[in-house]
């Protein structure tokens, strides 16, 4: 239960409030994630001016309370990672959850998730700018976030990314999901997701073998409720190369 609720105007005022016992921070009001099981404060970040997207010297720093749906209508993110976030939530949830909201919070079988460890996303985290890979924050997010903001998140500005799922209706999260990128140097990242705790990279560097088989092996165990392993194992192999299709056919990779 919430005790008391503040809205500080600058970040410096924002962490004294954190710095306080059984404080946590508030985004966008979706994602609410804690070990306190009694009550609790909450930091509302919204008027900190998190919410911007700026586009500069290649890269695309995104702030961490941008809402889903502002980056759905924003022509700077890829084509491809703009229907992963439309598949992230409704329309209604997209408007007010953040992306950093998000970050902390999600599983495995976030779309928007799997497509940023994909796009090679940096996490920059406050008080002391540090900026940390998107690999590292997934594996250790519950002690990063500690005491910390997620202030922005910066992806290259990059268009040679693509996205394939499988799901169970068009409008569901999906039940295996392959998100691609690929640089003009030849380096690739490929990463699934749909099953676990997080969304898993399986390749990063230049594409040298089957990504058919690079995919399936990753998903060998990748069972639960929603799928067998099987199904899911098969199902990455397809999507991935798919991915690999559709980033050489529409921006002329060789």
């Amino acid at each position: 239960m919430i005790k008391k609720y503040y809205r500080p105007q600058s970040l410096p005022d924002a962490f004294l409030l954190l710095n306080k016992p059984n404080t946590i921070p508030l985004a966008g009001g979706t994602y609410i994630t804690t070990e306190i099981n009694s009550e609790f404060n909450v930091v509302d970040l919204q008027d900190l001016g998190l919410d911007k997207v700026v586009v500069q010297n290649q890269k695309i720093e995104i702030g961490s309370t941008t809402k889903l749906q502002q980056l759905h209508q924003n022509q700077h993110i890829p084509e491809f990672f703009r229907t992963a976030i439309k598949l992230e939530a409704p329309l209604n949830i997209r408007n007010s959850a953040s992306l950093g909201g998000l970050l902390v919070t999600c599983d495995g079988r976030s779309p928007v998730a799997t497509s940023l460890l994909a796009l090679d996303a940096r996490i920059i985290l406050d008080p002391d700018r540090e900026e940390i890979l998107i690999s590292n924050f997934f594996s250790f997010r519950s002690s990063i976030t500690r005491k910390r903001l997620i202030t922005s998140i910066i992806l290259p500005s990059l268009q040679n990314f693509s996205f394939a799922y499988v799901a169970r209706t068009p409008f569901d999260r999906p039940i295996v999901s392959t998100a691609m990128s690929m640089w003009m140097n030849g380096r690739s990242r490929l990463a699934l997701g749909g099953y676990g705790a997080q969304p898993l990279l399986v390749i990063d560097g230049q594409i040298l073998d089957d990504i058919s088989l690079a995919a399936r092996s990753a998903f060998s165990n990748a069972e639960d409720e929603w799928a067998s392993a099987y199904y899911r194992s098969e199902m990455a192999g397809v999507l991935a190369t798919r991915c690999l299709k559709i980033i050489k056919n529409k921006f002329g990779k060789q």
